[in-house]
């Protein structure tokens, strides 16, 4: 399959580009002239998208695809401090209630949640579920021809599925073990999910093993949310090679606040993009992509280039998920998950 248009390569973008897909679904060329110059170019399919922008298959680094039928949650203006507020409940608060979210969603829900991820471009996933024959759902093996260790996706990794809360001491049920790190090659815990004490807390017992905390927060981690993060975590998770995982529409509905991602970009964490799940986050990765790009504008000053937000959804998302050896940009040898987008005049 040869593909003509404007390729989105690393460093540079290719107008009028060209790239090769060889019979095996690898990348064979990625240049101006692959025609010319490849043999398998001469019996290759054309298609050419004159005003499409090649990019590699976006990868949605966290959702729950499970509950991809939940409805957008409704709640007063109030916001919540920590996760465990909306999942249980503020007692003699009437403006923050539990909200119910239906899971544990069949098959064909589930595959109808991919396809609607699909058609905005994201070609895998960290679902925490799956689907077989749509995406590469990188948390199972379920990863349609790919063979990488699974991600460890992580919803509650202190045990607190209960509703347990701390503000000093890791005295929680039980905290994920930092040597369950040694069998796999990404891990994506829950850590942070909120914007008080408790959830600041969170990262003081996953960073380090003071009170009975555990050091999880090593380079195979990408933390989901990480709200609750100061300068010094930040400069504590980029010291170690540790990345976020950002689901910005998700957090500012639930908490008015998220991740301080600019700050944290600034000392050199890695930041991915995720949709979170359809009860407070996006439908798919295009529409976080448009609040991320909206939120940056408004609010950080544009720190973000265009560049930057694309990068999160593709090589910052493929490192969060331990893919960059097979996804997440378009270079000879990847796998050749492409998506293409056509471009609309700007007005």
């Amino acid at each position: 399959l040869l593909l003509r248009g404007s390729v989105l390569l690393p460093d540079q973008a290719l107008h009028g580009g060209e790239v090769l897909i060889d019979d095996q679904g690898k990348i064979a060329c990625a240049a101006c002239d692959c025609h010319t110059d490849q043999a398998a170019a001469v019996d290759a399919t054309v298609v050419t998208c004159k005003d499409g922008a090649i990019s590699p298959g976006l990868i949605n680094a966290h959702d729950h695809i499970t509950f991809t039928k939940a409805e957008p949650g409704t709640h007063p203006s109030n916001r919540y401090n920590h996760r465990h507020e909306w999942r249980i409940g503020v007692n003699g608060d009437p403006k923050r209630p539990k909200i119910p979210v239906s899971g544990g969603n069949n098959t064909q829900a589930v595959q109808w949640g991919e396809l609607r991820q699909l058609m905005g471009g994201t070609t895998s996933l960290v679902g925490s579920g799956s689907a077989k024959g749509v995406l590469r759902n990188l948390d199972t093996n379920v990863q349609e021809g790919l063979t990488e260790k699974p991600v460890d996706f992580d919803t509650f990794p202190l045990g607190d599925s209960g509703g347990e809360r701390l503000t000093s001491g890791c005295d929680y049920p039980s905290i994920h073990k930092s040597t369950a790190l040694q069998t796999v090659d990404a891990y994506e815990p829950h850590i942070s999910e909120g914007i008080n004490d408790e959830a600041h807390n969170e990262f003081l017992c996953t960073s380090a093993t003071l009170y009975g905390g555990q050091r999880v927060v090593e380079d195979k981690t990408a933390m989901i949310h990480a709200i609750g993060l100061t300068a010094n975590d930040a400069w504590l998770a980029s010291a170690r090679g540790a990345s976020v995982i950002w689901s910005p529409r998700s957090n500012i509905s639930l908490y008015g606040h998220t991740a301080q991602v600019p700050m944290m970009a600034k000392v050199g964490v890695s930041i991915a993009l995720g949709t979170d799940w359809t009860a407070s986050g996006s439908i798919n990765l295009l529409r976080e992509l448009s609040c991320a790009a909206d939120l940056n504008e408004k609010q950080f000053g544009k720190f973000f280039t265009a560049r930057d937000l694309w990068q999160m959804v593709t090589f910052n998302a493929a490192l969060a998920t331990a893919t960059n050896d097979v996804l997440g940009q378009i270079a000879v040898g990847k796998i050749g998950d492409l998506s293409i987008f056509i471009s609309k005049p700007d007005r």
